[in-house]
Formats: C-alpha cells, sequence, structure tokens
C-alpha cells in the first residue's frame, strides 16, 4: 500500500510538472509569435511633406556640403581682397606722403592697364546685356503704366481736393470730373452756334422793325 501511495504521489508531481512545462513552452511560443509579427510588420508611410526620406537627407546633406564648402572659399577669397585693398590703401597713403616730384601717379599703380580695359568692356557688355533682357519687360511695364494713365488720369479736368478750416468744422471741397468727350464737345458747340444764330436772327428782325416804323 505505501508503495501505491508512493507511486501516486509521483505519478501526480511529475503530471504536474508536465503541466507546467507546457504552459512554459506555450508563453514561450507566443513570445516568438508576437516578435516575428513585430519584426514583419510594414513600416508606417511618412505622410509629413517636410520630412526627408533616407535619399533625400542624404542629397541634402552633400547639397549643405557642397554650398558649406563654397562659401567657405568665398570668405577666403574675399579676406584676401580685403587684404590686398589695404595693402593698396597704405601704398597709396605713403605715396602722397613723399615730395610732389618722387610721386607716384595713379595710373603708374595700375600693374596691366590692358586688364583694366578688359574688364571695363566686360562690364560695359554685361550691363547693355541686362539692359536687352529687361527692355520686353520695361516695355511692358512702360505700355500698363500708359494705359492705367490714359484711363484714369487723362480725362480727369478737376480732381477731388478737400480743404477744412482749422478753427471752424467747415470744409469745401470740388468735385472729380471728367473731361468732355470730343462728341460732347461738337454738341455743346452746335447748341452755342444755334443760340448765336438765333441772337443774330433776332437782332436782325429788331432792326428792321425799327426801320420801317422809321
Amino acid at each position: 500500500t505505501a508503495v501505491t501511495d508512493t507511486m501516486a504521489v509521483d505519478a501526480a508531481a511529475q503530471k504536474e510538472a508536465a503541466m507546467a512545462r507546457a504552459e512554459e513552452l506555450k508563453i514561450e511560443e507566443l513570445k516568438a509569435a508576437d516578435e516575428l509579427s513585430v519584426s514583419q510588420a510594414e513600416p508606417e508611410d511618412i505622410v509629413d511633406p517636410k520630412h526627408y526620406s533616407i535619399q533625400q537627407e542624404k542629397i541634402q546633406a552633400e547639397e549643405d556640403r557642397r554650398l558649406a564648402e563654397a562659401e567657405k572659399k568665398k570668405e577666403a577669397m574675399r579676406a584676401k581682397i580685403e587684404a590686398l585693398r589695404a595693402e593698396f590703401e597704405k601704398l597709396l597713403e605713403t605715396n602722397a606722403l613723399l615730395p610732389g616730384p618722387e610721386q607716384l601717379s595713379r595710373e603708374e599703380f595700375e600693374v596691366d592697364p590692358e586688364l583694366r580695359v578688359l574688364l571695363e568692356k566686360e562690364a560695359a557688355d554685361k550691363v547693355e546685356e541686362a539692359r536687352k533682357e529687361l527692355a520686353w519687360e520695361s516695355e511692358k511695364k512702360r505700355i500698363g503704366l500708359e494705359k492705367l494713365t490714359t484711363a484714369f488720369i487723362d480725362d480727369i479736368a478737376v480732381e477731388h481736393v478737400k480743404l477744412a478750416a482749422f478753427r471752424a468744422p467747415y470744409f469745401v471741397q470740388s468735385f472729380r470730373t471728367k473731361k468732355l468727350t470730343h462728341e460732347q464737345r461738337e454738341r455743346i458747340d452746335a447748341v452755342h452756334a444755334l443760340i448765336v444764330k438765333e441772337e443774330a436772327k433776332k437782332k436782325g428782325k429788331e432792326g428792321d422793325g425799327g426801320g420801317q416804323a422809321g
């Protein structure tokens, strides 16, 4: 009986251990499945238009580096030019302190006069080229201004003007009045001519009446 009880206890313990192991295996399996699903999950799309992609960030970084190098070279060239300008100004000051006969003329400071002429010609050519490029735009603006002036300014006879008193709440003002059109002026002239004609007829009749009475 004791042996039977011992065997029963051992069997129960083994069964409990097997169940615990099975539970552990199940938990490990679930964890592995969860990690697999996370690793296989598709990345979310980037919807922010301001966010750079990896390739765009590389391109932008390269562009920024190139611009930084170019700006660094420009700064170095500017510093060199400033140093040469300062040295040249110092030479001019030293030359100005010399006695008149020993002084050099400004033209003598030119190392290569032909270079100056060439640079001036290049500058003039660039100015002329820019003038030609802007000629069309300039003419467009001029014509537009002429049209606006014709439409809103040229036909104005009297502008609106307002004059206010300093010590009283009174003011006078003019009315913005347009000029008469050609047709309107012709009609007014015709009316005036008709009035003059009628007055002449009237005077003529009065003259005839006075002569007959005499």
